[in-house]
């Protein structure tokens, strides 16, 4: 008989109505892999934590914190409350969605077939995710940031959230031995209306990052909403298919006007820099 393999999803979220996180769509994308779902929520000055009750599963167990917003230096806050998120999990493998992180349905039968390869290893103790970057619109795909991280992890108490929440190390702060997947992370956090983009950039630059008082002035004074996207058109255009979940986001969303991506100066500089893509 196969051994059966829980699965424990985590997150953190806080302001995610203000800040416009697709909460919900993250959620409901991970539920139907899942036997539990654990949520980090801080207190909010919005309605998040009645979006997230309003799922109504019984797989959702909210862990309702104040976060300690002076925890700042090098993205320490979301670290720290992403572990505690992961100390309440109890599956045998975690699986940590960030509130703008979406999984697509057409993947869910290779990241389970992933969890089961990766289980029966006993050297393998991540699953690491190819990603989609989308930015200023669903059209376009961001393609110099990351490519690939850790989402999945062992549950055995020796793997934890590190930098500022985006990976995870275990002891000694090495990286765990990870299962690369074919299946992707579709990632929304910058697809949003310049204000809204500009309003979340600032809070997050101010309260999460540790930044000296000259050095945060000047990065929030770099922030306004007729530049915040003003790269976009080096960025290529997606031409596959978005979760079912997030259709009514991206079909209310008009998509930002574009030029010749091959016109744009600045794109041969980003190649010289990041390399061809």
């Amino acid at each position: 008989m196969k051994k059966k393999i829980s699965v424990s999803g985590f997150t953190i979220i806080r302001n995610a109505e203000k800040y416009d996180f697709p909460i919900v769509e993250s959620i409901n994308s991970l539920l139907p892999i899942v036997d539990e779902y654990v949520i980090n929520y801080g207190k909010s000055n919005d309605n998040t934590l009645g979006l997230i009750k309003s799922i109504g599963s019984p797989k959702i167990k909210i862990i309702q914190r104040n976060w300690d917003d002076s925890n700042n230096a090098g993205g320490k806050l979301f670290r720290d409350e992403t572990n505690i998120a992961l100390s309440q999990i109890s599956g045998d493998w975690g699986f940590y969605l960030q509130a703008d992180e979406v999984l697509h349905e057409k993947d869910y039968a290779t990241i389970l077939a992933d969890i089961a390869k990766a289980d029966a290893s006993t050297t393998i103790d991540a699953i690491r995710f190819l990603y989609y970057h989308f930015k200023g619109d669903y059209q376009s795909i961001q393609p110099w940031y990351y490519q690939k991280e850790i989402r999945a992890i062992r549950n055995n108490k020796k793997i934890f959230s590190a930098l500022d929440a985006v990976t995870f190390h275990g002891l000694e702060k090495k990286r765990p031995k990870a299962l690369q997947s074919k299946a992707h992370i579709y990632h929304y956090g910058w697809v949003k209306k310049p204000e809204k983009m500009v309003a979340k950039k600032k809070h997050q630059d101010s309260l999460h990052w540790g930044h000296s008082a000259q050095d945060l002035h000047r990065i929030i004074a770099q922030l306004k909403e007729d530049t915040i996207f003003e790269d976009i058109v080096a960025c290529r255009v997606f031409k596959k298919t978005h979760p079912k979940l997030m259709l009514k986001r991206v079909n209310s969303f008009p998509p930002l006007p574009r030029r010749n991506r091959w016109l744009y100066w600045q794109l041969y500089k980003k190649f010289f820099k990041y390399g061809w893509v």
